[in-house]
């Protein structure tokens, strides 16, 4: 529903502004670790090193043993971690609200949306931790010129994610920022390399090449562009924003319907996923409804080589 809707209906304002505004947008949490349904809260899943990807002799002489693969891969435990919000509508609202307001929804769907952020949130400070992907390179904010490289950056990630998986694992994925995929597009590097997208003379500056000239190196690119608050002040004083995922450029490999014993960079087993629940309460004198979304789910790394983290990019 467009806020504009909202002065032909009649309802309660603060509800229905309160889920409208609480509409998230360029969220890649799930693209960055792709969740997956498991049967337990915890088992085990496996963690990749460099002895996993070991050249094994399999030549086999008269009257000899088959070899059998030691991987070495590291057996670690996953824990579905609980994580919930919730939300409750009083009876006044409920019996006030007019037909065409889908109270009940735009409610769940707001306390949905903060749940993703919260998400996004927590998969962010994995994605653009130095000391967790230590195969990183400062840019030294060097996207925002005219002169910046982004072309030649992307291209020397590629290259240390194989070299670091010893050729097992090529990257195929990217999250850049917003603001970030703005200076880079504006660079001359990036118009002289993407100049011709799909046969078609490109002006190289609009975000469209961004997305088709990755393409054409083999990475599927995502715009990240949550922002949220880092303080809750609870005062007059609005708390400070920040932008998620800041002047960070993930460069990794991804596989989208992964399970535990998949090589990749991250995911996310979970036995529980946006459950809604309803419950009928009173509080003191006042009756309602209460909403719950629920997720059981656990956001791992499972290899820190399968990534290359691009930080101060502009």
């Amino acid at each position: 529903m467009a806020v504009g809707d909202l002065k032909d209906k009649h309802v309660n304002q603060y509800l229905t502004n309160f889920s409208v505004g609480y509409r998230m947008m360029d969220n890649v949490a799930d693209f960055a670790a792709p969740p997956f349904k498991v049967k337990r809260l915890s088992d085990k899943y496996l963690e990749f090193n460099a002895s996993v990807f070991r050249i094994y002799d399999n030549k086999m002489g008269r009257r000899e043993k088959v070899k059998e693969i030691n991987r070495q891969a590291t057996s670690s435990t996953y824990s579905c971690e609980k994580y919930a919000l919730g939300t409750f509508i009083v009876n006044d609202d409920l019996t006030n609200v007019d037909k065409p307001i889908r109270l009940k929804e735009e409610e769940i769907e707001g306390v949905k949306d903060a749940m993703i952020l919260a998400r996004e949130k927590r998969i962010s400070d994995i994605c653009t931790s130095q000391s967790l992907i230590t195969n990183n390179v400062n840019i030294g904010g060097d996207w925002s010129t005219a002169g910046g490289t982004p072309v030649a950056d992307f291209l020397t990630g590629m290259a240390a994610i194989y070299e670091a998986t010893y050729g097992a694992a090529k990257p195929n994925a990217a999250i850049i920022p917003y603001t970030v995929a703005l200076k880079a597009i504006q660079t001359t590097e990036w118009k002289s390399y993407f100049q011709y997208t799909w046969g078609l003379k490109a002006s190289g500056d609009g975000l469209f090449d961004l997305m088709a000239g990755l393409k054409h190196i083999g990475i599927d690119a995502r715009i990240a562009g949550a922002f949220g608050t880092n303080t809750y002040e609870g005062t007059s004083s609005d708390p400070d924003a920040e932008a998620l995922w800041g002047e960070n450029v993930l460069l990794f490999v991804r596989k989208p319907n992964p399970t535990t014993r998949t090589l990749c960079f991250m995911h996310s087993p979970y036995t529980e996923k946006d459950v809604v629940r309803e419950y009928r309460t009173q509080y003191e004198e006042e009756g309602g409804i209460k909403y719950t979304i629920t997720e059981k789910i656990d956001e791992l790394l499972v290899s820190a080589s399968c990534a290359y983290l691009m930080y101060n990019t502009i």
